[in-house]
């Protein structure tokens, strides 16, 4: 996880926002995963706001949220969970919808 982390900040701007993971809290992985990855943050400079989801309709509020907080980047945890429920198409269609709020001024 430490990894992907580290890929994603060399290719995104420092001025970029912070960067997203979304964690099942219902993997026993998570919570190491999560510990990991907020390293990983530390060490970069980068801010990591981590976000728990189990279901399908906790994905979609996950995805509005991160949205709406206009978050620079995000990466999904390891659980199958989030791979078999959605082909990365779907991830990707998610983020190109509109967030909810105007831009802040």
């Amino acid at each position: 996880m430490a990894k992907r982390f580290e890929l994603l900040s060399e290719i995104m701007p420092m001025s970029s926002a912070a960067i997203a993971l979304l964690a099942n809290p219902k993997n026993p992985n998570a919570e190491t995963d999560t510990k990991e990855m907020e390293i990983a943050a530390r060490t970069s400079g980068r801010e990591l706001r981590v976000f728990n989801a189990s279901t399908e309709s906790e994905i979609d509020s996950t995805v509005t949220t991160i949205l709406d907080q206009r978050i620079g980047a995000f990466l999904l945890g390891t659980d199958p969970f989030f791979y078999s429920s959605r082909p990365p198409r779907r991830w990707a269609s998610l983020f190109r919808r509109p967030c909810s709020r105007p831009p802040a001024r």
